[in-house]
Formats: structure tokens, sequence, C-alpha cells
């Protein structure tokens, strides 16, 4: 096994950072679209609402539905369905030709991809990031703290045998959070 580098992995964040960017970009340009054939307009007077006063006309519940629709935009079903496919890898990691494993070398499950994009969000919130470049960088493993919790490796190369990744994954993982996004917007706002 050739565990992927420091370098690798952080390249592979990057590349998929803009992906969900340019998600993000396009619950934006929905938003323009659907406000400018009128079919939306945020709550109060319009145009002359400013996003401070929108947010603070929001009740506790629709503030919570427009954070969690903010968390999930960030890449649970995007982390989690690529990584629990056949291609074991999102499409940074494709790019970069790195993969991720359970640490038999096996494909991980839904279960296990969930438990560790769950472990790296909850440990960035504590600000254990720098460990885990640090964990990366000096162990022979190249493990992250989040690895270590959900018990996977990030490999090089591709698992075998070599398979494309499927429509409805892509789908999923790119149009649910767009989707649930917009809609919160739209319902909350």
């Amino acid at each position: 096994m050739v565990y992927a580098s420091l370098g690798r992995r952080l390249a592979a964040w990057l590349l998929d950072s803009a992906i969900l960017l340019l998600a993000l970009f396009a619950v934006f340009i929905s938003l323009k679209l659907i406000r400018s054939v009128g079919l939306w307009t945020p709550s109060g007077t319009g145009a002359t609402v400013t996003p401070e006063e929108a947010w603070e006309a929001l009740g506790v519940g629709a503030k919570l539905l427009v954070v969690m629709a903010f968390v999930v935009s960030l890449g649970p079903f995007y982390f989690v369905l690529f990584e629990a496919s056949p291609r074991q890898a999102t499409f940074g990691k494709q790019i970069l030709n790195i993969y991720v494993t359970r640490d038999d070398g096996k494909q991980i499950s839904i279960a296990r991809a969930v438990g560790r994009w769950t472990a790296k969000f909850t440990l960035s919130w504590f600000g254990l990031s720098l460990v885990s470049v640090v964990t990366i960088a000096a162990l022979k493993e190249r493990k992250a703290l989040h690895d270590f919790v959900a018990n996977t490796l990030v490999l090089c190369g591709h698992p075998e045998p070599k398979c494309v990744f499927e429509p409805w994954r892509i789908a999923v993982a790119l149009g649910v959070p767009i989707a649930w996004l917009v809609g919160t917007f739209l319902a909350t706002i």
C-alpha cells in the first residue's frame, strides 16, 4: 500500500472545496433567477430588506434550517456518497489519483463514510485540523485524526476493478445540497 501524501490530500481538498463553491454559486444564480422572474421576494418590503434584517426576522426554527442547509451544502452528501462509492474517491481525489479505504484496504460503507465526515467536521470545530496535518505528515500510514476515528486510510492509485462514477451519485451528491439550500432560502427568507 502506498499512502497518500499530505500534499496530495491538501490539493484534493482544495479541488473538492472549489467544486462545492461552484455548487454554492449555483444556489446564488438560482435564487437570482427566481427573484428576477418575480417568483420570489424575500420577506419584508422586497429589495429594501438587508440580509441582517432578514436574518433577524427569522424565528429559531427557520434559523436552524438555514444553518443545517449550509452545513449540508458543505459536503456530507458529496464526500459520503463518493468515498463510499466503488471509485472510493471524490472528484478531487480522483484527479490526484488517491482514494479512501478501510484499514484493511476494502471499500468503506456509507456508515463509515458518514462517521469519517462527521469526525472530520467535528474535529475541525475544535481546531484539530492542524493536528491532522501534523499526523498526516509525520506518521507512516499518513492518517489524519478523522482516519483514526473511522479506521480509514487514503491510498495512492485506484481501487480495483476500475469503474465509473454512477450518475445517481453525482445527481444526489450535488443536487440535494443545492435543492436543500435553494428550498431553505425560499421557505425562510
